[in-house]
């Protein structure tokens, strides 16, 4: 089959956090299956491109070939992108499903209208955003009860990636329980290290955007205790999008004593490379719909402290890490579980808990596929991609 897909973000836009990195696995599991992959992703800020950011550029990949849509107008991780109006139209006629990722987005919009004028097939990854949250909520409620709903249930599938964000998506759309399925992805790890050689004190990583609904201050209050202050210390890596934010957090560590480090944004080996050498993962999250990184750092080998608002906590058991409720003395009390008699309980964790972590009974990409377009869905051998 032919495939297009529309994202919120695609490599290099890496500050898409985890839908940029699942779209990418997605690209790269179609083309693994023999189909042929188009992406139209948004130029956005951060991000490093030959051409500069209003300007449309073609990239070939060994999976796919990528539009990154010239971006007139960016809010956050909203865009405006007229050029897709006029590409998304002229690609859909030569493909047979779309794959839209991400809600309440401009590309998102224009290939399900477009879809229901073609009267081709779309599948949407909502990426927990499906229900509004945190900003501009009356905005979003007064996009959904115009468009954004109907979009949602006229999808030939919703994609899930836990069983939490499934249930929210029910709840919200008022889609067909049948076309709300849950689906696997690969692995985006291609490299392993060796993990942390230096116990004397242990690096706490933070692998997310800086923003408040991290919860970043969480677990600098909770290291702030005379038994934790000098057996744990905090390093975040991800974009700094809200510096405010970033400066609060810098004044409050510094007030506590708690060492906090910021590396910036890390993809591809160096990240997993800072995951393998970190002793413990955190994702304490007000809401995550699955945690993609709690995924990866347990495939390389380090064990996660994850809040109970993580989608992914309901599939971790005690070989795998910590799952606590959202306090500061919840954390507190799991951290200093973990360093008693010299980081035992922390050391026995990284022995155990390498694992793939996947939805009990998700389907794989292939499986979404066959029930979108059918069994005798097309498989074209011919490598790379044909632009009309």
């Amino acid at each position: 089959m032919r495939v297009l897909q529309l994202c919120l973000g695609y490599p290099p836009s890496y500050h898409a956090g985890g839908a940029a990195l699942t779209a990418a696995a997605v690209s790269a599991e179609l083309a693994r299956l023999n189909h042929l992959v188009l992406v139209v992703a948004p130029k956005l800020r951060g991000a490093s491109y030959r051409r500069a950011r209003f300007r449309t550029e073609t990239e070939e990949t060994p999976v796919a070939t990528v539009i990154h849509c010239g971006t007139w107008v960016q809010v956050r991780f909203k865009t405006v992108n007229p050029a897709a109006v006029l590409l998304i139209p002229r690609f859909l006629r030569h493909h047979d499903v779309v794959i839209i990722h991400g809600v309440r987005i401009f590309l998102g919009t224009v290939g399900a209208l477009t879809c229901w004028l073609l009267g081709k097939p779309y599948i949407i990854f909502p990426h927990g955003a499906a229900r509004p949250r945190w900003r501009s909520i009356l905005l979003k409620r007064v996009y959904d009860a115009l468009l954004g709903r109907r979009i949602l249930r006229r999808a030939a599938a919703v994609a899930c990636l836990s069983e939490p964000e499934r249930e929210e998506v029910l709840a919200w759309s008022d889609c067909r329980l049948e076309r709300v399925r849950l689906v696997t992805t690969s692995s985006a790890i291609t490299s392993r290290t060796k993990g942390p050689t230096d116990w004397e004190r242990a690096r706490i990583l933070f692998l997310c955007r800086v923003v408040p609904e991290k919860c970043i201050e969480l677990m600098i209050e909770a290291i702030a205790d005379p038994a934790l202050l000098p057996r744990f210390e905090i390093t975040v890596a991800g974009p700094l999008e809200d510096p405010v934010y970033a400066a609060a957090l810098r004044r409050k560590a510094e007030a506590r004593g708690v060492t906090l480090r910021f590396a910036g944004l890390v993809h591809g080996d160096e990240k997993a490379a800072l995951v393998s050498e970190s002793h413990l993962l955190a994702l304490i999250s007000e809401y995550e719909s699955w945690g993609r990184v709690v995924a990866e750092a347990l495939e390389l080998g380090t064990p996660v402290l994850v809040s109970d608002t993580c989608g992914m906590a309901s599939q971790l058991d005690d070989s795998s890490g910590v799952v606590v409720p959202r306090t500061v003395e919840a954390l507190r009390g799991a951290l200093r579980f973990l360093c008693a008699e010299d980081f035992a309980r922390l050391r026995a964790l990284r022995a155990t808990c390498r694992k793939d972590l996947r939805p009990r009974g998700a389907d794989s990409i292939a499986d979404l596929l066959k029930a979108v377009a059918g069994p005798t869905a097309r498989v074209l051998s011919a490598p790379g991609n044909v632009i009309p």
